[in-house]
């Protein structure tokens, strides 16, 4: 979710740009050292040589990839005053990951955040925290955006469930165990039992997080994709994951990340007409209101399943929730007000940060 929202400004701003790309994922250990290196080199190469007006980044919650960011922004900043930097939070861990630090390494992050000029956050309680935790933390909330493809929805995909009265369950993000993917698949094998009409299709790759490997969320996993009403369809991107995302009655992520902040993939299922069911954790409960849809308490199956009934005993709230969750979507987090918004941050002028 964090790379498409960059990718989305970085395509839309058409003058000139240089991209360094930080990213590590799927890579071996040694992969990740040389490609650490390398992008802390060539930023300070960047930094150092090359003319610029505007430092657009994302900023990290690992320690590594903490430091890195600190590298660059004091680089930046020392070498020119003029010079703007804007960085995009789009997790919830800012706070507690500068509060877990020893004192010194938090002083320097701390110090180097406050020569940031603006850090566009997705909630306002985002920005709250912060600004609570360090006044001189300049911050804008800008929230999410949807994917511009799915602003071209099919025909067949209007009526949803309606023909056949199927009931599909989607699942659409990164295979981890603390996003709730094995608790969403207890729930269902459980109603599974007592609704034949109900069907769970699942999209992403798998992924390991600090609860569990990416080894051993596969085991956990794949024993459940036997069950021949659960669709395991891998990663899914443009006309896929439109395909994918239309055909969705009820979107549910149980997360309990603890970096959960405004998950696109909620944004991007009410945009094609889901109704969301989500947990009570983190910021979710400010998104997913009751007008958008159900929350469970993280880690409880029996609460998610109840969640997840509700919708199937009710099928025209059901629809009816999740016409207004398309509208409310096109309305509130259209990719073409978002990249808007995000580019007038990043090109505003020193004066006004």
């Amino acid at each position: 979710g964090q790379a498409m929202a960059f990718t989305q400004v970085y395509e839309h701003y058409t003058g000139p740009k240089i991209l360094i790309n930080t990213s590590t994922s799927n890579k071996d250990n040694f992969s990740k050292l040389y490609k650490y290196i390398y992008t802390i080199m060539k930023t300070i190469f960047c930094c150092l040589f090359l003319s610029y007006e505007r430092v657009y980044f994302t900023g990290s919650r690992s320690l590594a990839g903490g430091i890195r960011d600190i590298i660059m922004i004091w680089i930046v900043s020392m070498r020119r005053t003029d010079i703007r930097i804007v960085n995009h939070l789009h997790g919830a861990t800012l706070v507690p990951f500068l509060q877990g630090m020893p004192k010194v390494l938090r002083n320097a992050f701390v110090r180097a955040y406050r020569r940031i000029d603006l850090n566009i956050v997705l909630l306002p309680s985002m920005g709250s925290e912060i600004e609570t935790f360090d006044p001189l933390i300049k911050t804008k909330v800008i929230s999410n955006s949807y994917d511009s493809v799915l602003d071209h929805p099919s025909v067949d995909s209007l009526d949803k469930g309606k023909k056949n009265n199927e009931i599909r369950l989607g699942y659409f993000s990164n295979l981890m165990f603390s996003k709730g993917i094995v608790d969403l698949l207890q729930a269902f094998t459980k109603l599974s039992v007592d609704y034949s009409n109900i069907s769970l299709y699942i999209a992403g790759d798998f992924f390991g997080d600090y609860c569990k490997s990416r080894k051993e969320i596969e085991t956990i996993v794949h024993p459940y994709l036997d069950h021949p009403r659960i669709k395991y369809l891998g990663v899914v991107q443009g006309a896929k994951k439109q395909q994918f995302l239309e055909g969705i009655d009820v979107f549910v992520l149980a997360s309990f990340y603890k970096g959960e902040a405004f998950p696109i993939s909620i944004i991007e299922a009410m945009r094609c007409g889901a109704a969301i069911v989500s947990t009570r954790h983190n910021y979710l409960p400010e998104i997913v209101t009751p007008e958008i849809g159900l929350l469970a308490e993280p880690g409880d199956v029996d609460d998610l399943s109840n969640k997840i009934q509700h919708y199937i005993d009710h099928p025209d709230e059901l629809y009816r929730t999740g016409e207004m969750n398309c509208d409310n979507a096109k309305i509130n987090f259209s990719p073409e007000r978002y990249k808007k918004e995000v580019l007038k941050s990043i090109l505003a002028s020193k004066l006004s940060s």
